[in-house]
């Protein structure tokens, strides 16, 4: 399917510096908060968990978001009405404290920001600001990490890693791992020849950053993420949980996937508020055209 993006190769060349500084600038402004201590707590009508922080973050980036480029629609997770997106218009997809359990614990937690246009994120900055790690893809390069907690003295690129034989390893991290909508999930990708190994044999323990982002980097060959509903619908996170690991993974080394299992194609974003299908990243992009021969859009 061919995409009549509306924002220009140019525009997103001139926004990507721009977006990367933001959510460093947001991810210190987040470490102060963590570093004072003060914050207080909410609970959401989710019965999910948020902070001072989050709000602060809220107000920060989409208060500067409009300026990087005029005229996109901006929608964060802390707005109190998501604004309207006509389908397939240019939005951006803002997580202003993405696990914010793990902030409110002092463990890891990310400041993320996604373009998309015409359901295609098409930039995509991911900030880990409690290792000073900052993670980024545009639509027409590649993937990069610049990791100073290791070091790092500039950007590196990400490479994801070939799949050796019919055997793919797991990441070990998922908060629905031993529930049904994960039996479903391992079930459905059993019948395309799919076959999941989920002992704890075959799975590689994770770390402290995104999963996806991990399969992007080789850790693992495949993360499921199957949500909290046996039908797998809709029953996971939203575009700003997801939308910045779809193009960091797409776009490392030689390409990797994440794959709507309901469908057997690779996610979109055209509704950007709710709640997405059950969901693979598989990091050798010919494992996911052999399981999914019809997965790719595109770009």
């Amino acid at each position: 399917m061919s995409r009549n993006y509306k924002i220009s190769a140019e525009q997103i060349e001139l926004a990507l510096p721009a977006a990367i500084d933001l959510i460093q600038r947001a991810g210190a402004l987040a470490m102060e908060f963590r570093k004072a201590g003060n914050f207080k707590i909410y609970t959401k009508p989710d019965n999910s968990r948020v902070t001072d922080a989050d709000l602060a973050l809220h107000d920060y980036i989409t208060a500067e978001l409009p300026d990087i480029i005029p005229g996109v629609t901006v929608i964060s997770e802390e707005d109190k009405q998501h604004p309207e997106v006509e389908h397939g218009e240019p939005y951006w997809t803002v997580d202003p404290i993405d696990y914010t359990e793990g902030f409110i614990k002092g463990i890891q937690f990310y400041v993320q920001a996604t373009l998309i246009d015409q359901g295609v994120p098409v930039l995509a900055v991911i900030g880990a600001p409690y290792r000073d790690t900052t993670i980024w893809a545009a639509r027409d390069g590649k993937s990069y990490i610049e990791d100073k907690l290791n070091g790092a003295s500039g950007p590196q690129e990400i490479f994801t890693k070939a799949v050796t034989g019919d055997k793919l390893s797991l990441l070990g991290r998922g908060v629905f791992d031993s529930n049904v909508a994960m039996d479903e999930t391992i079930k459905r990708l059993g019948a395309r020849g799919l076959t999941v190994d989920s002992s704890d044999a075959n799975k590689i323990p994770a770390d402290d950053l995104p999963s996806f982002v991990q399969i992007a980097m080789g850790h693992a060959d495949m993360y499921i993420t199957s949500g909290s509903k046996p039908d797998l619908i809709e029953g996971n996170g939203y575009s700003w949980d997801y939308a910045p690991n779809w193009l960091i993974l797409r776009n490392a080394g030689e390409g990797g996937a994440m794959i709507d299992v309901v469908s057997g194609k690779e996610a979109e974003f055209f509704e950007p508020a709710t709640r997405m299908n059950a969901l693979i990243g598989v990091g050798d992009k010919k494992k996911a055209e052999q399981f999914f021969p019809s997965y790719g859009i595109s770009c």
